[in-house]
């Protein structure tokens, strides 16, 4: 096709006009990757199973602030162990800026006004002084590096998820690289809250509190352990995740 102007000839070829036609849908990425499923799209573990984790934190599931999804995280936690509660009319929910105040740690606050994020090993420390702040002697941590994926190892990983699906009284963080789950096309260390597994079909659902960008998403096991499988920048150890769950007398 040729069209001619009083200044200049400009050809174009049809294959140019059918690259420019395509061009948004040939260059832009999917949001998820491939195999990750939104749970709209896929609730029907949800509707046919108790889940207590899930129905235990959604309605406390807030977005993470600036670099803050460990707060995030830890704020759908905190109030999911205070449902069972008798709560007053003073009684506020628990906020991120909430914890980060009553946490105070200097380190952990200079980190997220520099955009970085403490390894799995260090926030589980911050993790358990704010357990005890919240919920005085009453929840532990047990951290847990995804440094195999042979399948001795992932069937004792498997267990944890196993045990954690049976209250609403322990719960998983997990610490993976989101572009494994998603269409990030650079690795990403980011911290979420688990919300339910379902060991038929071998899926987890992520809380995913990066919900300027993401909702709730299944992922299979496969997947999930790979993301975990990975490293933040000068730490050695593999990503994981965080059991907190009662302490038993």
């Amino acid at each position: 096709m040729k069209y001619v102007s009083k200044q200049t000839s400009v050809f174009f070829s049809p294959l140019l006009i059918i690259a420019f036609t395509l061009a948004p849908q040939a260059f832009s990425k999917s949001k998820y990757a491939p195999e990750t499923l939104r749970a709209i799209d896929d609730h029907k573990y949800l509707q046919k199973n108790h889940a207590p984790d899930f129905w235990a934190m959604i309605f406390h599931y807030v977005p993470q602030g600036e670099n803050m999804c460990q707060t995030a995280s830890m704020a759908a936690i905190f109030n999911a162990l205070k449902n069972k509660q008798d709560l007053d009319s003073e009684t506020k929910n628990i906020t991120q800026a909430d914890i980060v105040a009553k946490v105070n740690d200097p380190e952990w606050i200079q980190a997220m006004k520099d955009h970085k994020c403490f390894s799995m090993d260090r926030f589980s420390e911050v993790l358990k002084k704010a357990l005890n702040i919240y919920f005085p002697d009453q929840y532990q941590v047990k951290v847990i590096h995804v440094d195999s994926l042979e399948k001795g190892a992932i069937n004792g990983y498997l267990s944890d998820f196993t045990e954690n699906e049976k209250t609403d009284q322990d719960f998983i963080i997990a610490n993976f690289d989101q572009a494994v789950f998603t269409g990030e096309s650079e690795p990403a260390g980011h911290i979420s809250p688990i919300a339910a597994y379902d060991k038929t079909s071998q899926k987890v659902l992520v809380l995913d509190v990066d919900r300027e960008w993401y909702t709730p998403y299944w992922v299979s096991t496969e997947t999930f352990f790979k993301g975990m499988n990975t490293q933040d920048k000068g730490v050695s150890k593999a990503r994981g995740y965080i059991v907190v769950s009662q302490i038993k007398r």
